[in-house]
């Protein structure tokens, strides 16, 4: 098994079908999709289990624990040694584990593997523009991806693989953030491990659908306490300690 898929699941009954779709549509065929249902109150579970794919298997919390423990809960359960990520209302273009793999293959002292993406609206999809030095449709070692990442990240977390290892070095996601789980995995993944890209749209992150964190209101949220990194960056200046 290449790949063990992380899905974390709770009320997007309009959007899981298109995201498994995109899943089972892949090039490359040698995975395994764990979807960790979290209590959802609507029919996303029962939209998912209408996919009789033995790829497919559900995990289902007994109560609500939010997106880091669906994505730890997802990790623990995981037969692979790489973790890709997608959200339930996102989506992978055909050739995104393709490139995954390729990527693993030339470069094995990579820890995470990513690729860009766009980000889709109502009526549009738009390009995020990188601060990536290399040619567009290249794969290459990001040197810093404090600085790549300055202006806007250069990947989301359904353009993501994760090597099981970098969970074990440099921790889960933290459960009890609720708003800038991401952000706080990114730095302390990144200062111990490479980070391969793969510098072309992989995958599209749908903007404001329903019952996603981030649209939700931030005074309601739990964020990193950035005074923990102080010590990053005072091991690598590049580390800029995002205040919201």
């Amino acid at each position: 098994m290449t790949f063990s898929i992380v899905i974390p699941l709770y009320n997007k009954e309009k959007y899981i079908g298109n995201t498994l779709k995109s899943i089972l549509s892949q090039t490359f065929g040698d995975y395994e999709i764990i979807i960790v249902n979290d209590c959802s109150t609507d029919k996303s579970r029962a939209e998912a289990v209408k996919f009789e794919s033995p790829k497919i298997r559900i995990i289902d919390h007994e109560k609500n624990k939010g997106l880091s423990a669906s994505r730890n809960t997802g990790i623990r359960n995981a037969s692979s040694s790489f973790i890709a990520f997608v959200d339930a209302d996102d989506t992978w273009k055909s050739f995104f584990l393709e490139k995954m793999s390729e990527m693993i293959s030339h470069f094995p002292e990579a820890g995470l593997f990513a690729s860009g993406y766009e980000e889709s609206y109502t009526s549009k999809a738009l390009e995020i523009h990188k601060n990536v030095r290399f040619a567009d449709g290249e794969m290459n070692i990001i040197p810093d991806f404090y600085t790549a990442c300055l202006n806007q990240p250069i990947f989301c977390y359904s353009s993501i693989v994760v090597k099981k290892e970098v969970f074990e070095s440099a921790g889960y996601f933290d459960e009890n953030i609720t708003f800038g789980e991401d952000v706080d995995f990114n730095i302390r993944a990144n200062m111990k491990f490479q980070l391969a890209y793969y510098n072309r749209i992989a995958a599209t992150y749908t903007i404001f659908s329903e019952n996603q964190i981030t649209n939700s209101k931030i005074e309601y949220k739990a964020i990193p306490n950035f005074d923990k990194y102080e010590n990053y960056a005072n091991e690598k200046p590049s580390v800029e300690i995002p205040r919201y």
